[in-house]
């Protein structure tokens, strides 16, 4: 990626909601809301032996002759682990826009939209020759540290057999919401078993990532096609394979689709030539946050 830096993008209308805790239960939306010793006020309950007294209602004690204890609404933060899919195959380019340059983007913003929100984020970027791994944190220092992690990554390799493994000393118990970005083209249905290890108790978006030109197959004539990641070259006659190369591509979204979804876990196509701005709020709003 040719900057130093990456912009802020306007997502202040964008929010990432856990909707259960890294303990598999239920919440409210990010605010993902727990009730306690808060500031909002939420509601009345009956006391109960072990109470804190300071949270007596005794007003309501002087007109009622009950004791009630006044509870508040309190956020609860939540922590994001952001997969980043660095195979050689996020190489793919169209007009100029490289997939892993268009995917670091969506990372950075989805970890602002964690900044704004107070919650803490980190990042997991991997293929077979190296895992980077940011640890989840909070604030500008880990924002700046995120963005040069993304900087110095390059697409090169393939996904690895087991990413299970490879990301196994990270805090994986710890997070409540994890974004898995990649184009899921697999060896080994490395993503797929990957998403299935992450789900139980979390929630997890999948994105994936496609350019326009991957899906129709537009060009004309014989073209050289190339596995980015074999380096395999095929001689196709373009008009001929259309037809059957989007029907191919139909069903393997539709099958991936299927396999990543779960009652907490969500699939959405993102497609390359889209803003972030626009990526996100598509993202978000299926999940909907």
């Amino acid at each position: 990626m040719q900057k130093k830096q990456f912009p802020k993008y306007r997502l202040g209308h964008l929010e990432i909601s856990a909707r259960r805790s890294s303990q598999g239960h239920r919440s409210g939306w990010h605010a993902s809301k727990q009730l306690g010793a808060g500031t909002d006020f939420s509601q009345f309950r009956s006391y109960q032996p072990g109470d804190d007294l300071r949270r007596l209602d005794w007003k309501l004690l002087a007109r009622s002759g009950r004791h009630y204890i006044r509870e508040a609404e309190i956020e609860r933060q939540i922590k994001v682990a952001i997969l980043l899919d660095c195979s050689a195959s996020m190489a793919h380019e169209e007009n100029g826009l490289e997939k892993l340059d268009q995917a670091k983007e969506l990372v950075a913003g989805l970890a602002q939209i964690c900044q704004q929100q107070g919650d803490q984020f980190g990042l997991l970027a991997v293929n077979e020759h190296q895992l980077v791994a940011l640890r989840p944190g909070l604030g500008s220092r880990q924002l700046r540290r995120l963005y040069q992690m993304l900087l110095d990554l390059e697409a090169e390799g393939t996904s690895g057999v087991n990413l299970m493994d490879q990301i196994s000393a990270y805090p994986l118990g710890t997070i409540d919401f994890f974004f898995v970005i990649s184009d899921f083209y697999e060896a080994n249905t490395e993503w797929t078993q990957l998403s299935k290890s992450l789900r139980p108790g979390k929630e997890v978006i999948h994105m994936h990532l496609l350019g326009e030109q991957e899906k129709t197959l537009p060009q004309k004539g014989w073209i050289e096609a190339r596995d980015l990641e074999t380096g395999e070259r095929l001689q196709i006659d373009a008009e001929a394979a259309r037809a059957a190369y989007q029907s191919n591509l139909q069903a393997h979204c539709a099958n991936l689709s299927e396999q990543l979804s779960a009652d907490f876990a969500h699939y959405v196509q993102v497609s390359l030539q889209d803003t972030v701005e626009e990526s996100l709020s598509i993202v978000l709003g299926k999940k909907g946050a």
